[in-house]
């Protein structure tokens, strides 16, 4: 338990005392604030029915509350020596679990072996493992493959390789991925820089087209043209199926080309990447709302329906006032189209990445200042939080919203941020 706290009723067996503390007797506060939040979520849920039979024996509830920093309990260091000593030898006897290797000579072998040395033949486990950084790809592009093919001098072999994992090596690989598999690369385990992987992904842009499977004859429609669902057209186009693609919009892309800033990703890349798809992937329907009965004449015209319809309903705080406020996706969709509008003073509720896009689109749009809450450490990161920050972004935390009004936000605390956009 890193962080946070739970509260329940009943028996509970076991937690790490070391990482967490166990309140049998709430707080006046955290009474009530549990009973506050616990109405909202019965509510959320539609039973309401139950707040007086939760909320009727408070002694019945308990609080688990994570330790900070400082309340850490010591935990005794074991050297290797005792580890070996009392686990790695203490139940399995001399040398653990490889005992049984641990008496064997281990004087060097000639180049001519003799005797029973010649019943044995050296074996090497080559790729048995995948690399950190392609492990570490949502994807599964194996980079590591990729700097081989380089370092052998086949550069545009190199390149070309990324798009039998993805049709947009260009966008993602190049620039709106946090780059994972350099987040992962082992180079910086020796204090070396990881391999910029992004040079390679922006060269994609040139990349050559894969050759196509033999077709199959299997007919697949896809609903849904944002990033995933041209991703897995593109995959089935790859493997010799043939590919529909069905969106409700006027463009391919979702929030690739209609959310994203510019300021993240350059428009003539995602256009010339979805270009480079749309050249092979002939079938494609924008425009056009599903309907019930246009989704039967797909179940009955294709071998297969694959639904990638995207998260487009945003999460909407229950709180006064709330119509006051624009979700991030309207906003960015706005600026996007540049037909956003903002005031001088901006406060964005919720202080992820989302949330750092937005705060950079609102100063570009000419706020004066950008303030983030959010109700604990942000989970914002990477270029997404360097470009808020340097905008000027303010962030406060922990902070917790009561309503929007027209003055701005109210907090639970009784402090008011003045906002003339929320």
């Amino acid at each position: 338990m890193v962080g946070g706290k739970i509260f329940f009723r009943g028996k509970q067996e076991n937690y790490s005392k070391a990482d967490a503390k166990l309140l049998t007797d709430l707080p006046e506060d955290e009474w009530q604030w549990l009973q506050t939040n616990m109405k909202r979520f019965l509510q959320a849920i539609g039973k309401q029915y139950l707040f007086d039979q939760l909320a009727e024996q408070r002694e019945a509830w308990q609080l688990l509350v994570a330790r900070k920093p400082s309340e850490k309990l010591a935990r005794a260091v074991k050297t290797m020596a005792k580890y070996r000593r009392d686990v790695w030898e203490g139940e399995l006897g001399a040398g653990g679990v490889i005992g049984d290797l641990s008496g064997l000579d281990r004087s060097p072998i000639g180049l001519l072996p003799t005797g029973d040395l010649r019943r044995f033949v050296p074996v090497w486990a080559n790729e048995k493992y995948l690399p950190p950084c392609q492990a570490a790809c949502p994807t599964g592009i194996p980079v590591q493959k990729r700097w081989e093919l380089i370092r052998q001098g086949k550069v545009d072999e190199a390149v070309d390789l990324a798009l039998q994992y993805t049709p947009f090596p260009a966008t993602v690989c190049g620039y709106l991925c946090p780059n994972l598999c350099m987040q992962s690369c082992t180079r910086q385990l020796v204090s070396l820089q990881a391999v910029d992987v992004t040079l390679l992904g922006k060269a994609s842009l040139a990349a050559k087209t894969p050759s196509r499977l033999g077709e199959t004859g299997k007919k697949v429609a896809v609903i849904g043209g944002g990033a995933s669902g041209l991703s897995v057209a593109w995959q089935l186009w790859l493997k010799g199926h043939e590919a529909v693609i069905l969106e409700s919009q006027k463009q391919l892309g979702g929030k690739m080309t209609d959310s994203i800033p510019q300021s993240r990703i350059p428009g003539d890349v995602v256009e010339h990447e979805i270009q480079r798809l749309t050249q092979n992937i002939r079938q494609v329907h924008l425009g056009k709302p599903l309907t019930k009965d246009r989704f039967q004449k797909l179940k009955n015209e294709n071998d297969y329906i694959v639904i990638a319809a995207g998260a487009t309903k945003p999460r909407k705080l229950n709180i006064p006032g709330m119509e006051k406020a624009l979700t991030a996706l309207e906003f960015l969709q706005q600026s996007k189209r540049d037909c956003a509008k903002v005031g001088k003073q901006v406060v964005v509720i919720g202080a992820g990445n989302v949330g750092c896009d937005a705060a950079t689109e609102a100063f570009r749009l000419g706020a004066k200042s950008v303030t983030l809450i959010d109700v604990q450490e942000p989970a914002s990161f990477g270029v997404e939080r360097k470009h808020a920050e340097a905008a000027g972004a303010k962030f406060l935390w922990p902070r917790f919203t009561k309503a929007v009004t027209d003055e701005g936000v109210e907090l639970t605390n009784g402090e008011i941020l003045p906002a003339d956009t929320v």
